[in-house]
């Protein structure tokens, strides 16, 4: 069976599951709090760029919103199989071992795009709303191009926490595990960056997404990206070889 069919057989198991409810609901929450922010905030009349909505927005997106939505969605994708006991049905079937494994992963991969999608398409709503209700709190300003590098580098700084939280959802059965240490290590990188700024921070990859954020423009995002492929590809070189020789108990 070639991967494409191994990827529809996971597309067909994803509409039962509440990942695609999750994404569309976890994309809307930064869009709506900017809309209420600004429309009930600060009452002086402002003129401000409207890129500012979207970087504003996406430096939030990149401390919490997206690594919490990446350890959310990975477990609850990995759990369908264990939830449903059907890992001996799949491993059973005519797949070869990696195309299940990676159909997965491209599976995760595009939920984590469609959230970020999502979440510029309902951002643009809420810049419309915001210039109806407060007609000139934006005086354009929007730079496509910028908006576009920095969402993109957006998804290259989370692709090395969506290797790890697949690998540890894989990894074990009880869901509360990747959750629990996906989140430790997140808390642990916000730690990082904002009180201690330790030698080996720059290379531990929850930090990547905070450390994003205030170097963005800088030769070091460069680095951070570079190093989020590397444990990207690490990570899934770990959880490919584990998942081909381990017998995953259901």
């Amino acid at each position: 069976m070639s991967l494409s069919r191994s990827f529809h057989s996971e597309s067909v198991k994803l509409k039962r599951s509440a990942s695609l409810r999750l994404c569309f609901i976890a994309a809307a929450i930064l869009p709506f709090l900017m809309t209420m922010g600004s429309i009930f905030g600060d009452a002086e009349p402002k003129s401000i760029p409207l890129n500012n909505l979207f970087l504003k927005s996406g430096d939030v997106l990149r401390m919490a919103f997206l690594p919490m939505y990446i350890v959310l969605t990975s477990t609850m994708l990995l759990q369908i199989e264990y939830r449903d006991k059907a890992w001996k049905q799949v491993l059973s079937s005519p797949q070869r071992l990696s195309h299940i494994f990676f159909a997965k992963f491209i599976m995760l991969q595009l939920l984590i795009i469609g959230f970020i999608t999502v979440h510029n398409l309902l951002l643009i709503l809420s810049g419309a709303i915001i210039n109806a209700v407060r007609p000139g709190y934006f005086n354009g300003g929007l730079d496509i191009a910028d908006v576009l590098i920095y969402y993109a580098n957006t998804y290259l700084v989370v692709l090395g926490i969506s290797a790890i939280q697949f690998w540890l959802s894989l990894r074990f059965r009880n869901f509360i595990v990747p959750l629990a240490i996906g989140f430790c290590c997140w808390v642990i990188g916000l730690i990082l960056v904002i009180n201690f700024k330790l030698a080996f921070t720059d290379y531990y990859p929850y930090a990547f997404t905070a450390l994003s954020v205030l170097t963005e423009g800088s030769p070091t995002i460069s680095f951070l990206l570079w190093m989020s492929v590397a444990n990207t590809l690490l990570f899934l070189a770990i959880g490919l070889t584990e998942f081909s020789i381990r017998k995953i108990k259901t």
